[in-house]
């Protein structure tokens, strides 16, 4: 059983490492493309799209622990 969680966790590690790593070619394309079409564009949209996720990310995850979840039954007990 723990072979099996092991292999889950690389296999996760992997797409996520992959997947971040064929963004971060679009990114540079599209970098490129917008430079050849005249605008000065010198950093990609893939840091501001990372960040958003995150607060986002966040925030929900924060809401989910104190109200839905996990702290909300010692916060206000029934």
């Amino acid at each position: 059983m723990s072979l099996g969680i092991l292999l889950g966790f690389v296999a996760l590690l992997a797409l996520l490492f992959g997947g971040l790593a064929l963004l971060k070619r679009i990114d540079r394309f599209w970098i490129l493309a917008r430079r050849a079409a005249g605008h000065d564009q010198r950093q990609g949209v893939l840091g501001r799209v990372f960040a958003t996720t995150a607060v986002i990310g966040t925030v929900g995850f924060t809401f989910w622990l104190l109200f839905i979840g996990g702290l909300g039954s010692t916060l206000a007990p029934r």
